[in-house]
């Protein structure tokens, strides 16, 4: 399942509570019994190359759950242009640290839709792509498009890859309807893939985005001077106050004021600049190594203008087990330094705050196993099936709550081609 980009949406474990109206695992199945009758329901005189059902499911230490089905169909519109759609449903929840500390005591449970549309036409030598992309939350909106080509030349042993893309999101906050905050994206990516030799392709690519707007959490606090916003908002329960089940803050307007000024001067909300700038390159280099085996290494260095700098390195292989089967196995090691602002500690209110985990110096490792396994049709169908399991371990040196959060990953495609 891809991730998506975070732009100026808060981390999901950072959000409130919100009441659940129905269950984790029937909204997910729900989507995904959708799915597969969308995907074996006939459709005629509709020409489709590619039908393909997924379902991801992520459960960590910090007690949060993911699922998310997601319906991919490629149809076939001339013979050189194709009509691209996936529809993805993300059902998450979480009692995580840091919904425990953002003045929070009730778990999360929320759903996002997203639908993407986009069309390629090949020429020649050059394949034009555009797409659209809708994301809708209960308190956030992204509408997104991009566009590029890719041109082949060099009797196809070289490719360059140009390719643009924007988005404006709305930010809301549950149990605010005044809180309204919007954000900006744009981004821009160029690849060149040469084959080095008949075993061997190498790639790099550059990529920038630049971020404008709101890009903190609407539900994240940061205390100051050793503050507890958790202990206030369970004093405040304790004093038999009525509250918003959304927020915690009282429903009596006098005593709202006197906690929201109390709040406000030990435990501000996060509070991130309106700017940030990205750079990411990358080298890939894949290589045969035998009839039945490849083997790929990628590096990838990041930094941004908010003093972050990551290293990533992935190492993967491929060994295809008979002529329909394939097992695959990726290890991936990331690590980054903290933003500027950050502090795990705020003596005093800055111009900046945050105490998010994830701009906080961290160690990633993720290891994925994946099986794949191809059926042919007398009718030249095929049906692909793979699955994969990926255990991870991430560490936080400067973060109080939680040094070490582990959790494993789960994901199930169904792939067919007509």
């Amino acid at each position: 399942m891809p991730r998506y980009p975070k732009t100026a949406r808060e981390n999901r474990s950072s959000r409130a509570a919100r009441p659940r109206v129905n269950s984790l695992h029937g909204r997910a199945l729900g989507g995904l019994l959708l799915a597969v009758c969308v995907l074996l329901m006939p459709r005629p005189g509709i020409a489709e190359d590619q039908a393909a059902v997924a379902t991801y499911v992520r459960r960590d230490s910090d007690r949060t759950l993911v699922v998310a089905p997601r319906l991919r169909l490629r149809t076939g519109v001339t013979e050189a242009t194709h009509l691209n759609m996936v529809y993805a449903v993300d059902v998450w929840t979480s009692a995580s640290i840091d919904i425990i500390s953002s003045a929070s005591p009730y778990p999360v449970t929320e759903q996002r839709d997203e639908v993407d549309l986009s069309v390629d036409h090949e020429f020649s030598d050059i394949t034009v792509t555009a797409a659209y992309r809708y994301s809708r939350e209960p308190d956030y909106v992204s509408h997104g498009g991009s566009g590029g080509f890719g041109y082949d030349f060099a009797d196809n042993n070289s490719t360059i890859a140009v390719g643009i893309s924007g988005s404006s999101d709305s930010v809301g906050r549950a149990g605010d309807p005044n809180f309204d905050r919007s954000a900006s994206t744009f981004g821009s990516r160029l690849a060149f893939t040469q084959v080095l030799d008949v075993d061997t392709v190498a790639q790099g690519i550059y990529e920038y985005s630049r971020i404008g707007g709101y890009q903190s959490s609407p539900y994240r606090f940061v205390p100051i001077g050793g503050a507890n916003c958790t202990e206030k908002m369970s004093k405040n329960a304790a004093m038999d106050v009525a509250v918003d089940p959304a927020t915690g803050i009282p429903l009596d307007p006098a005593a709202a004021g006197v906690f929201q000024t109390q709040l406000a001067s030990l435990c501000p909300p996060e509070h991130n600049p309106t700017l940030r700038q990205r750079h990411a390159m990358s080298a890939r280099v894949r290589r045969s190594l035998g009839e039945a085996l490849s083997a790929g290494l990628t590096y990838r260095f990041y930094l941004d203008d908010w003093g972050i700098t990551s290293h990533t390195v992935t190492a993967d292989m491929g060994y295809m087990l008979s002529e329909r089967t394939m097992l695959g196995a990726r290890y991936r090691f990331y690590t980054q330094g903290a933003a500027d602002h950050y502090r795990s500690f705020y003596e005093i209110e800055l111009p900046y705050l945050t105490r998010d985990k994830e701009l906080s110096p961290l160690t990633g490792h993720r290891l994925v196993l994946e099986l794949e396994h191809a059926i042919p049709f007398p009718d030249e169908r095929k049906l692909v099936t793979s699955a994969s399991v990926s255990p991870l371990l991430y560490f936080y040196p400067d973060f109080p709550l939680r040094e070490r959060i582990s959790g494993v990953e789960f994901n199930l495609a169904l792939s067919l081609t007509l």
